[in-house]
């Protein structure tokens, strides 16, 4: 676990240098996170985001990574009833038109 702690706090350090995601904050979402798997999974995700990306663009991505790994089992079911409901309505407005 030490060792997937140590590749996501270097790659937020080098994606995004002089930001607030630093070691402090990398310590907070490690202990939030918990498992191996998903410290990889930020960190790989992260490491994909291409090289030429501005740091804001980085950060964006980043947290929207991290905002699903860190989901709920309840937050991701809501998400799943919004998605269903959104495309009945997009379906019903279709036959509508």
């Amino acid at each position: 676990m030490r060792q997937s702690a140590k590749a996501l706090l270097d790659m937020c350090l080098k994606r995004m240098p002089g930001t607030k995601y630093d070691k402090f904050y990398c310590e907070e979402l490690i202990k939030k996170v918990k498992t191996t798997e998903k410290m990889q999974e930020i960190t790989e995700k992260l490491a994909a985001v291409p090289e030429s990306e501005p740091v804001p663009a980085v950060v964006e991505k980043f947290l929207e990574i991290v905002a699903n790994i860190t989901k709920t089992a309840e937050q991701l079911r809501q998400d799943a009833v919004k998605k269903e409901e959104k495309k009945q309505e997009e379906l019903k407005k279709s036959k509508e038109a």
